[in-house]
């Protein structure tokens, strides 16, 4: 669900209850837009973290990878040598 989830569209929603707070002046959404500019802007740094976090997975399971290959090739080599 937050996949779709751009910065572009939270800022228009926002944009778009701002013009209807002006044009029905009885509706109080103040509090409502600020709530959501909050929570758009926590979930958009969540799912930059998130998505930093996955990053920083592969490249440990690539270290980890390479780290293994190594291991291996020195094994071969020692026991090829003695």
């Amino acid at each position: 669900m937050l996949d779709g989830l751009k910065e572009e569209d939270a800022n228009a929603l926002i944009e778009t209850l701002n013009k209807a707070a002006e044009k029905i002046p009885e509706i109080e959404i103040d509090a409502l837009v600020q709530t959501l500019k909050h929570h758009t802007s926590y979930t958009l740094k969540m799912l930059k973290a998130v998505e930093e976090n996955r990053l920083w997975n592969i490249v440990l399971s690539d270290l980890e990878y390479y780290k293994e290959k190594e291991k291996i090739r020195l094994q071969r080599e020692s026991g090829g040598q003695a």
